[in-house]
C-alpha cells in the first residue's frame, strides 16, 4: 500500500475521547511560556521549569501567556538554567563563571576575554542560581 493511502485512511479516523485535547490549546515545542507559577520551556513533550527571573532574561526570548492548567498535562523534566554564553556572578563568593554545556567554567583572569567584556556581559545570581550547573573547566587566559 502507498503512503497516500495509508494517510488518507488514517485522517479519515473519527476523533476519540482518547485522541482530544480537552479543549486545552496543546503547547508547542521550543517556546516559552508564561504561567501564574511561573515561566516554563517545552520541548519534546516535556515541561522544563525555568529557575527565576534572571535565568529566563539570559534566553533573550518572549514569552507566551497562558494558564498553568493549559501546560500541565506535559511531563515535568526538570529545572532550566542559564542560556550558553551567559556570564553570571556568584555574588556569595565573588567568582565569575561563564555558563557552557550547561556547566559553569570558572573564569581565573580576565585576560581570557576583551577587556571590559565580562563587566558588561555579567548577570550578578544567588548562589542557588550557580548551584544549577554542574563544575566545568577553569578558564585561564
Amino acid at each position: 500500500m502507498n503512503i497516500l493511502k495509508k494517510f488518507y485512511k488514517r485522517s479519515q479516523k473519527p476523533l476519540t475521547e482518547s485522541n482530544k485535547l480537552n479543549g486545552l490549546a496543546y503547547p508547542i515545542s521550543g517556546l516559552f511560556y508564561k504561567t501564574e507559577r511561573g515561566y516554563f520551556y517545552i520541548r519534546s513533550g516535556k515541561r522544563y521549569k525555568v529557575y527565576s527571573d534572571r535565568c529566563f532574561s539570559s534566553w533573550c526570548v518572549s514569552a507566551i501567556d497562558t494558564d498553568f492548567k493549559n501546560i500541565s498535562q506535559m511531563p515535568y523534566a526538570g529545572i532550566l538554567g542559564f542560556r550558553d554564553g551567559t556570564i553570571i556572578h556568584n555574588l556569595a563568593d565573588g567568582k565569575i563563571y561563564v555558563v557552557s554545556d550547561n556547566k559553569k567554567l570558572h573564569i581565573k583572569t580576565p585576560d581570557a576575554f576583551p577587556e571590559g567584556w565580562i563587566e558588561a556581559n555579567k548577570v550578578t545570581v544567588s548562589e542557588a542560581e550557580v548551584g544549577l550547573h554542574k563544575e566545568g573547566v577553569e578558564i585561564i587566559g
